[in-house]
């Protein structure tokens, strides 16, 4: 068996996170914060640091949305069974979302039902 060597996962940290340095990436890309959300995917690097698993961990009421937020099935899977089926996810929705402000799932759930009244 090919056994990797002990600071294996710090190396491959490095060099994910140089991978996005100006001075290091292919062709000078470069994108602080949130460089995946341009890509349309998610390097390992970003993984890495995530402090909530949103495709696998459990989700109640009282989970904070924060800048690691996913839009993952099982944050789908979560507001539907709150919401109902009729639930999906608008641009209206995300953007209330990420405005800035502190907020949990049962908040969006809420915000979701109480934006539909007038619609239906």
């Amino acid at each position: 068996m090919n056994e990797r060597p002990l600071d294996f996962m710090l190396r491959l940290r490095d060099a994910l996170t140089a991978s996005w340095d100006k001075r290091t990436a292919y062709l000078e890309v470069e994108q602080r914060g949130n460089p995946p959300i341009a890509a349309g995917r998610f390097p390992v690097s970003e993984m890495l640091h995530m402090k909530f698993d949103w495709h696998g961990g459990e989700i109640s009421r009282t989970t904070a949305i924060d800048v690691d937020y996913r839009n993952r099935q099982n944050v789908r899977r979560f507001l539907a069974h709150e919401c109902g089926p009729h639930f999906k996810f608008d641009r209206e929705l995300m953007a209330w979302m990420r405005n800035g402000n502190a907020k949990n799932t049962g908040e969006v759930a809420d915000e979701w039902t109480r934006s539909r009244l007038g619609r239906d």
